[in-house]
């Protein structure tokens, strides 16, 4: 087989939260203190969108997905000046411009985001409530709050089966989501400290987690 390697590397700003893709556009987005940097397939950079006064350097990562149908970017900011104010933002990808009038205020910190292109809603993980928001773009509402286990940080989506997969930070398990019916159908405990990452083969319907940590 081909031997794994880097094959390049940008620099897009310091403490980059987030990093996703459009296939159909070959554009990459991350966010960091820039904002968010549009690049191309090779990592030239596009752009880079200022999407105001951005979360890093909370304890959890920025969230940001991406809707290939309709080439827009959904990230989760902090806009507040004198207090905070928790927001799900629009980038339209055609223009790479903030949709006007396109923010949804948010219960709390957004620590990850999933777009769910069965239902045409943008899913938040606010761990501070111990729940996940489904987002509506198009009526900039939120249309249904998920309680979920303690913490929830981290969201894998599998379009098959249409469930979404939560990490939950503090009570260290995950949370199934049927997106169908909005209501949580199971919880695996991990058993493990601070678990890391998550993601999902839709192919094979397999979840995997990263962990970080011992069991106990």
């Amino acid at each position: 087989g081909v031997a794994e390697k880097l094959l390049d590397s940008v620099s897009v700003g310091q403490f980059v939260g987030a990093v996703a893709v459009n296939p159909l556009t070959n554009r990459v987005y991350a966010t960091s203190d820039q904002g968010l940097t549009v690049l191309n397939g090779a990592l030239g950079v596009v752009t880079t969108v200022s999407t105001g006064t951005n979360q890093l350097g909370a304890s959890y990562e920025q969230g940001l997905t991406v809707d290939s149908i309709n080439n827009r970017i959904y990230l989760t900011a902090n806009i507040g000046s004198a207090a905070p104010l928790y927001v799900l933002r629009q980038v339209d990808g055609a223009t790479n411009t903030l949709v006007s009038g396109g923010d949804v205020t948010l219960p709390g910190l957004g620590a990850a985001a999933v777009f769910n292109p069965a239902d045409g809603l943008v899913y938040v993980a606010i761990p501070d409530s111990d729940m996940v928001v489904a987002v509506d773009p198009g009526a900039k509402t939120i249309a249904r709050r998920i309680p979920t286990g303690l913490g929830p940080c981290l969201l894998a989506l599998n379009p098959v089966t249409n469930k979404i997969y939560v990490i939950n930070g503090v009570s260290e398990d995950v949370s199934v989501i049927a997106a169908a019916s909005g209501s949580v159908i199971n919880t695996v405990s991990l058993y493990y400290t601070a678990p890391g990452g998550i993601a999902v083969d839709a192919v094979h319907n397999r979840v995997y987690v990263g962990l970080n940590g011992y069991p106990y």
